[in-house]
């Protein structure tokens, strides 16, 4: 039973650490199927030289864009 509160805990640090906000993830926690978009931003003004990803795309955790 630790273990998955450990995993729970984690899981949501990481959601904080990549841009959602507890109402987000309180939101994905309700309703676990259901996608959840995030929005990406640069923080600082550029060109786009590559594309890795579209819109709509399913990454993984730890997938570089």
């Amino acid at each position: 039973m630790k273990t998955a509160q450990v995993e729970k805990r984690q899981t949501y640090q990481q959601l904080l650490t990549l841009g959602f906000d507890a109402k987000q993830v309180e939101r994905l926690s309700q309703k676990p199927d259901e996608g959840v978009v995030l929005e990406l931003r640069a923080p600082f003004a550029g060109e786009i030289a590559e594309r890795n990803a579209v819109q709509g795309s399913w990454l993984e955790a730890g997938t570089a864009l």
